[in-house]
């Protein structure tokens, strides 16, 4: 694992209270006009090569450079909302028709609760913490405004701005004029960034786009209201969709997205840089998050990962950890109430009990519990152990389980509703890497 030094704290900025109607505004954005500051608040690291052209992202940030950049203009508030959790693979089925925003509490009872069905169609929880801010961002967001200030202005956009604070605090700490949009707060112009992001310079994009899996609308009652932008789309979720229009109008985008990106299958060959935020972002929800950090294709190799300030590797070397995937040579029966092996494939919220592989007779759940579909709690069978070796074929499975959680920091596990009561992210153990963890252990 590679150190880096702690960065030193941003001053936390407070919403301004400016007024819409005497902002200029430029391709449907507003921009709002304040005193030029300094870019140079961070260190700034470009990588090989000239400061200004962007080279290699995969080797991390080579040298320093104290280069000052004047900036016409500042200010302007901007941030965004952040996302549903989505609930991790479960999938209810309707037994009636529900009203908008009347979410399915239980398939099983027929219960549902009310929820504020437009708020939970755009996603939308507010980021209050500058927490995302860290070195590694700090010094990613510093080299895209030089490289946006070779060919003009920079101007940092935010295309889902919600209440402002992300924004207020860039134009605070690096004195670069900044301009939003939203499809609901009256502070900005109205877009539907989730369909177009109006984006002529190619402003580099700060933003914490909206967080809504597809299934998760028809369970929470909002499918009416999103249905339109999953239609003919291959993404299941909205952050992906927008994460797709950063994408396509901008060479330099920072996103808050869920940790749940590094697992998945979203196209990763311009991600430069990921840094996992353990702290709680939101003031109305504990969703794991993480800031990914995107440059042109040319500029970006191996991506840098991050907890917080510390460079634990890259990501390629990190989901190597995970092993090969499939099922071919691994025999292993999950979900069998008679099973000899028990498995608690999540971590507990009192932080005492983690993921463990154990003897039946030990592991204290109910065996009528199990069902087909169980993922948290469930009995196992690996055929090829002889009773004889049962004990000894344990103890290697959870030393290599622990030999990859410290290797990868956790993250080749999934996270798990927020952090334990000791301040450690919850995890959760998907089968195809216990699979590989078993077959490893024989």
């Amino acid at each position: 694992m590679v150190a880096r030094a702690a960065h030193s704290g941003a001053s936390w900025v407070a919403t301004l209270n400016h007024e819409l109607g005497d902002d200029a505004v430029k391709d449907n954005a507003v921009i709002k006009r304040g005193v030029g500051l300094n870019s140079a608040s961070a260190r700034v690291f470009p990588f090989d090569g000239a400061c200004c052209k962007a080279l290699e992202v995969s080797n991390g940030f080579r040298r320093v450079v104290t280069k000052k950049i004047n900036f016409d203009g500042a200010v302007v508030g901007v941030q965004r909302s952040y996302g549903c959790v989505n609930s991790h693979g479960y999938y209810c089925r309707m037994a009636t028709k529900r009203r908008v925003g009347e979410m399915l509490v239980s398939a099983d009872r027929g219960r549902t609760t009310n929820i504020d069905a437009h708020k939970v169609a755009r996603g939308s929880f507010f980021t209050t913490d500058e927490v995302w801010l860290n070195q590694p961002v700090r010094e990613f967001l510093a080299f895209a405004l030089l490289e946006q200030s070779v060919s003009g202005k920079p101007l940092v956009l935010d295309p889902f701005a919600g209440d402002g604070h992300m924004l207020d605090l860039v134009a605070s700490e690096f004195g670069v004029p900044v301009a939003g949009l939203d499809i609901a707060n009256e502070r900005w112009p109205k877009n539907d960034s989730l369909k177009r992001i109006p984006n002529k310079g190619r402003a580099v994009i700060l933003t914490n786009p909206p967080y809504l899996a597809n299934h998760s609308a028809s369970r929470k009652g909002v499918s009416s209201i999103v249905a339109s932008y999953f239609k003919n789309n291959a993404q299941a979720n909205l952050y992906r969709i927008a994460l797709d229009r950063c994408l396509e109008s901008a060479d330099f985008v920072i996103a808050i997205i869920p940790e749940t990106f590094l697992l998945s299958s979203y196209p990763k060959e311009r991600l430069a840089l990921v840094s996992v935020i353990e702290g709680n972002l939101f003031e109305d929800t504990d969703a794991p998050a993480v800031v990914a950090c995107f440059g042109p294709v040319h500029a970006v190799g191996a991506a840098s990962v991050f907890v917080a300030d510390r460079q634990i590797g890259t990501l390629p070397e990190i989901l190597a950890l995970r092993g090969a995937s499939g099922r071919i040579g691994k025999p292993v029966v999950f979900n069998i109430p008679d099973g000899r092996i028990g498995l608690r494939a999540v971590d507990s919220a009192n932080g005492r009990n983690p993921i463990e592989f154990m003897l039946a007779e030990d592991f204290k759940y109910p065996p009528s519990r199990i069902k087909v579909s169980s993922r948290l709690m469930t009995y196992l069978d690996v055929p090829a152990v002889s009773d004889e070796d049962l004990v000894a074929f344990i103890s290697r499975a959870n030393a290599e389980l622990n030999r990859i959680r410290e290797a990868s920091e956790d993250l080749v596990l999934a996270p798990f509703k927020g952090n334990t009561k000791l301040g450690r992210r919850r995890r959760r153990l998907d089968y195809e890497l216990a699979r590989e963890i078993l077959f490893n252990a024989t």
